[in-house]
């Protein structure tokens, strides 16, 4: 598990893009314990910036889309 912060173990795993030649991933995905910890993290916004290791990442829900077929 992977400490945040405020809310002690919360993450479960962090996902993110594999890039070539050392560039900076552009998405990825941080899985919580629950549903909750999603909600404390955006507080009521769409949309939150948070900081890691002096980077700026911004976050929102994950909604997967709807398949057709």
């Amino acid at each position: 598990m992977i400490k945040c912060s405020k809310w002690g173990d919360c993450i479960v795993r962090v996902l993110l893009e594999k890039t070539t030649r050392g560039a900076p991933p552009m998405y990825g995905r941080i899985i919580f314990k629950s549903e909750a910890f999603v909600s404390l993290v955006l507080n009521g916004e769409d949309r939150v910036a948070i900081f890691i290791r002096d980077r700026e990442i911004w976050l929102r829900k994950y909604i997967p889309r709807p398949h057709n077929g």
